[in-house]
């Protein structure tokens, strides 16, 4: 039979590995700093970048194994120009920049204001389906929409806040919390 081992973390056990990962994570940002924004100082030496040429030259035994280059040869010789690369992107999964057109449909889309019916707001999805079936049941059309943090059961929706009053006091006869809000 195999063991398990558990570690059980308490309050204090906690604390202490967090302070130690806290402290190896600002050492190695410290070290990683002074690494990176240190100079070379002038004790430290400069490798020279020997070419192979050179180097077949040091290791000739005598003046007279030297190869010298002759009057035609180039001294230096002329560097390899990179090639241009075409490439022709048509790749089905790249979509190409929205046109101007539909920037402009999007500003006039977000320039009418509308408004809708809150009636919950839950940390929980299964809270907010439990209200919606709720609402369902009393026959309002209500729906659950997703924000950044909280689930929220919303019902109706128009252009003006005026156009909601009767929905919402139907709501409050029903005893039901409301709250018209703006909807971006």
């Amino acid at each position: 039979m195999r063991k398990v081992y558990v570690i059980h973390l308490d309050r204090s056990r906690i604390f202490l590995l967090s302070g130690i990962f806290l402290l190896v994570l600002s050492l190695a940002l410290f070290v990683g700093y002074t690494f990176a924004s240190r100079e070379p100082n002038s004790f430290e030496k400069e490798i020279p970048i020997v070419s192979e040429k050179t180097q077949s030259l040091s290791r000739a035994a005598s003046p007279q194994d030297m190869v010298l280059p002759s009057v035609d040869q180039p001294l230096v010789q002329e560097e390899a120009k990179p090639q241009e690369i075409n490439l022709h992107l048509e790749d089905p999964f790249i979509t190409p920049p929205p046109s101007r057109q539909r920037q402009s449909e999007k500003k006039i889309d977000q320039s009418i204001t509308k408004y809708t019916i809150q009636v919950g707001a839950f940390l929980h999805e299964k809270d907010a389906l439990k209200l919606k079936t709720k609402l369902l049941e009393q026959g309002f059309a209500a729906r659950v929409e997703r924000g950044r943090l909280y689930w929220f059961v919303r019902v109706g929706s128009a252009t003006s806040k005026e156009k909601l009053q009767t929905l919402a006091e139907k709501l409050r006869k029903s005893q039901f919390e409301v709250l018209i809000r703006q909807v971006s």
